[in-house]
């Protein structure tokens, strides 16, 4: 019965959807959707924007429907298919992956993305829309910007069935649906990601070393969605693994019986890591963006910080950056570096200049100039890219 409940929802569902499309409907979000995480949401789905991707065989059996959708809510432009494919190929066949062409650069120039909104959405769910893009800008280089005429490539948020995106820039229009029960913050926060070139976190190479997926909870036919992406293709950049990303899969993503399919390994339990948050944009997601966009301009020419100690050790401006541009460790953080700087007595941060931020210091003057931790998995510290003026 609740089987054959759950179905009838869905086709209600595709029916205003459709009806969207005919301009039945004036106004076509939100639609009040039940509490579905997008993965369930997009399970079984094949959008009409889509439709080439969805069928193969003759169409006339179950088994020949064929998701459009990777790693859940992924679509792949045929480049991707071909580089996915063939490393598949090369992992199955326990040969080294090589020269596997990578696919052309994803980015988008300067870190400007046109958009356009879909005429159908409300205004609530357009200030969701734009909640999360300015969260994404609050941090990082990245300007979403209202499409202009000359604008060949851009987004186009629509309300299509289901949540989903692609990897990056695409050349032309691209789409990120926002179907029913998809306009909610985290989802489109997590969809902006896909756009801007985040693939999800837990595909990283490295992975193994700090999660666990559990095989047996993990529902039939939905394995794939557990890969991971060669490193030859898709580089962490040198960052630490992320588990509060906003690009990570939750516990209990792709179950089978409501356990959970990714376990945090044991040595790491102890940090109160929730994977698969939908709140914010974490540090490391900001660091990445702001490496991979080339997001810490290093100034040619930098004026000096003027310290009576000659070490810096009064400096409380901003500069939360390397000397190489990469983004530092939060002082209040002990991820991905441990540390024992930060104090929860507030006499002693004021004095430090300490806080919940990455600004450089030289707390006590213990090294020779302004430094902060990194977000770098191999590199501990660094020195900031600020320069202590010369004494007369």
């Amino acid at each position: 019965m609740d089987i054959i409940l759950k179905r009838l929802t869905s086709v209600y569902f595709l029916v205003i959807v459709y009806s969207c499309f005919l301009n039945i409907r004036t106004t076509c979000a939100p639609v009040k959707e039940d509490d579905r995480r997008p993965w369930e949401i997009n399970t079984g789905l094949c959008p009409p924007a889509l439709a080439d991707l969805c069928n193969s065989g003759d169409g006339d059996s179950q088994n020949s429907f064929s998701s459009p959708f990777f790693e859940g809510d992924i679509v792949l432009d045929l480049d991707s298919q071909f580089w996915l494919a063939k490393q598949n190929l090369e992992d199955s066949s326990k040969r080294k992956t090589r020269a596997i062409r990578k696919p052309k650069s994803k980015l988008w120039p300067g870190g400007i993305i046109p958009y356009e909104l879909d005429t159908t959405f409300d205004k609530k769910t357009v200030d969701t829309i734009r909640g999360a893009m300015r969260q994404w800008e609050r941090h990082t280089c990245i300007d979403f910007r209202k499409k202009k005429k000359a604008d060949k490539d851009y987004i186009q948020f629509k309300f299509q069935p289901g949540c989903w995106s692609y990897i990056g820039r695409q050349g032309g229009r691209q789409l990120v649906s926002l179907g029913p029960g998809c306009a909610i913050p985290g989802t489109v926060l997590h969809e902006l990601g896909h756009a801007i070139g985040f693939w999800h976190e837990q595909g990283r190479r490295d992975r193994d070393d700090y999660i666990t997926i559990v095989d047996k909870n993990v529902a039939p036919g939905l394995e794939k969605n557990f890969g991971k992406i060669d490193k030859a293709n898709v580089t962490s950049m040198g960052f630490m693994y992320d588990y509060q990303s906003v690009m990570h899969y939750g516990a209990l993503y792709f179950t089978k019986n409501g356990k959970p399919t990714i376990k945090v390994k044991k040595q790491y339990r102890d940090y109160g890591f929730e994977i698969g948050q939908r709140d914010r944009v974490s540090d490391l997601d900001i660091a990445q963006i702001r490496a991979m966009y080339k997001c810490n301009k290093l100034p040619v020419k930098e004026k000096c910080f003027q310290s009576k100690a000659g070490d810096g050790r009064e400096y409380r401006g901003k500069l939360d950056y390397t000397r190489k541009g990469i983004t530092c460790q939060k002082w209040s953080s002990n991820w991905p570096h441990k540390h024992n700087y930060y104090s929860d007595d507030k006499k002693v941060q004021e004095k430090k200049g300490f806080g919940n931020h990455n600004y450089c210091r030289n707390p006590g003057g213990r090294r020779e100039r302004l430094w902060c931790f990194t977000t770098l998995k191999n590199k501990v510290w660094d020195y900031c890219d600020i320069k202590i003026c010369e004494k007369n």
